[in-house]
């Protein structure tokens, strides 16, 4: 029984799960942060439907097919690029506001320090912890504290992780700390950018 729970819960903590439930919470919790609907809809096409398309994707995708869950979890980290790159793209071209920048900004970074991590360390780390991790920082920052509880969405995933022997508690803390360094790094950078303007 624990073990199936444990199956559940990773699935439901994955990283475009988590940004799904960002984006949403955020938009009802005040639909200003996106500054319209199309902003609210284009992230969840860019943050959760560009990178879950991999796994339906992958058995028709000659690099990746037949590489069982390696290759799912390759090409997603591709599509998952593309998603955030075509996403910072559409934020530019759309004037998005501050905070839809903040988001797509730090979901690149994110994904670009877990990269480095893992090639040029010993230790891998944990995709799935940076993605619960962006959504738990992402809607503390956004909120002045009030999503505090959403902390349990990460122990949750940590505990799955382990129980489940997906990582470590070194790679779990690791893909956590990835996500909410790149988070302070654009939201500090953002904050230089509209004092210097």
């Amino acid at each position: 029984m624990a073990d199936k729970l444990a199956s559940a819960t990773r699935i439901i903590t994955a990283p475009p799960f988590g940004a799904f439930l960002l984006a949403t919470i955020l938009f009802f919790y005040d639909s200003m942060i996106f500054g319209s609907l199309l902003m609210y809809c284009a992230m969840v096409l860019f943050l959760t439907v560009l990178p879950t398309v991999a796994y339906p994707l992958q058995p028709f995708v000659p690099f990746f097919k037949g590489k069982g869950r390696k290759g799912q979890r390759d090409l997603a980290f591709v599509t998952s690029v593309i998603g955030y790159i075509c996403g910072i793209v559409f934020a530019f071209l759309s004037g998005a506001t501050k905070a839809v920048f903040i988001i797509y900004f730090a979901y690149f970074l994110s994904v670009a320090i877990l990269a480095l991590v893992n090639q040029v360390s010993r230790w891998k780390a944990s995709g799935h912890a940076c993605g619960a991790a962006g959504l738990v920082v992402g809607l503390v920052y956004f909120t002045n504290f009030k999503a505090m509880p959403m902390l349990l969405f990460f122990v949750a995933m940590s505990w799955a992780s382990l129980r489940m022997k997906r990582h470590t508690v070194t790679e779990l803390i690791l893909g956590g700390l990835a996500s909410l360094s790149a988070f302070v790094i654009v939201v500090t950078t953002a904050h230089f950018v509209a004092a210097a303007n």
